[in-house]
């Protein structure tokens, strides 16, 4: 059974051109897996997803096939582009309604830093806000080993974590990928586009 389901937020259509060719550019998130690969190297049993160009429906249905059935610990997503805001919003409302306690936590270096409030107002369902790439500290905020009194808060109320953290610690384990098969071998060389597009 898994302890942490990773998400990588999905696009309702391609950016640039909706057509199956398009629809074939996978990208995979490196943060994603290496908070992914930084939990499993603590002990918990983590796995990531992606949302490519499925619908949040059909990613919600591959949890349940995976056994998510709501989590203690939380769900973490991952919004890589501004262009898949919209997904993950759609995302959190169905999660929401089939597992109505569980905790979501949502990050995405470019698109989420900085704008804590404009995510929280797009994405109400977010339980939590994670900002940088925090591969030093994601086991401490998953486990809830954090003093959240003592994060920042925002002019709404709202209480984040901010960390750039460095590289991962290790190599990615692409073990924890979910349909690995999908992506092209790569080299990680940067951690995401930083024009946040």
């Amino acid at each position: 059974m898994c302890d942490v389901f990773l998400i990588a937020s999905g696009m309702l259509k391609p950016k640039r051109w909706n057509n199956i060719l398009a629809k074939r550019h996978y990208y995979l998130n490196y943060g994603l897996l290496g908070l992914a690969t930084a939990l499993f190297n603590s002990g918990l049993n983590s796995k990531v997803i992606h949302g490519l160009f499925e619908t949040p429906e059909e990613i919600i249905s591959r949890l349940r096939n995976l056994g998510f059935n709501g989590t203690r610990l939380p769900l973490l997503l991952s919004i890589p582009s501004f262009f898949a805001v919209p997904w993950a919003a759609e995302f959190c409302k169905i999660l929401r309604r089939y597992c109505p306690e569980q905790q979501i936590y949502i990050g995405g270096r470019w698109v989420v830093n900085n704008r804590v409030d404009w995510i929280y107002l797009h994405i109400p369902q977010a339980n939590f806000i994670i900002c940088g790439t925090t591969d030093d500290y994601i086991t401490d905020i998953v486990t809830n080993k954090f003093l959240y009194e003592k994060l920042p808060v925002t002019s709404n109320g709202n209480r984040y974590f901010n960390d750039n953290s460095k590289t991962p610690k290790s190599f990615l384990n692409y073990g924890l990928l979910d349909e690995a098969h999908l992506f092209n071998p790569s080299i990680e060389v940067s951690r995401g586009c930083g024009r946040g597009c």
